[in-house]
């Protein structure tokens, strides 16, 4: 699975939960939750997504560095996980 693939299931979910979203370079600079796509209840549902959706375990380091905080962060979270 290629950088592109994983942002566009990134994405889908943020689709899913009715924010309108562009797959673009500069959507990988978006700070999801300082832009209030997310609450608490759904970032819990978001790592649930990502773990089933790519068959990932993300560990607490994972989620606490600052690069998880934006869309490309995650993407290349998920690629690291994924090789």
């Amino acid at each position: 699975m290629d950088r592109k693939q994983v942002l566009e299931k990134v994405l889908e979910f943020f689709r899913q939960k009715g924010i309108e979203v562009e797959n673009s370079v500069d959507m990988e600079k978006i700070r999801y939750l300082e832009e209030g796509w997310l609450d608490s209840f759904d970032l819990v549902e978001f790592l649930i997504y990502l773990e089933h959706e790519f068959n990932i375990e993300l560990s607490s380091e994972d989620l606490q560095t600052e690069s998880f905080r934006t869309l490309g962060g995650v993407v290349e979270t998920i690629l690291k996980k994924l090789s």
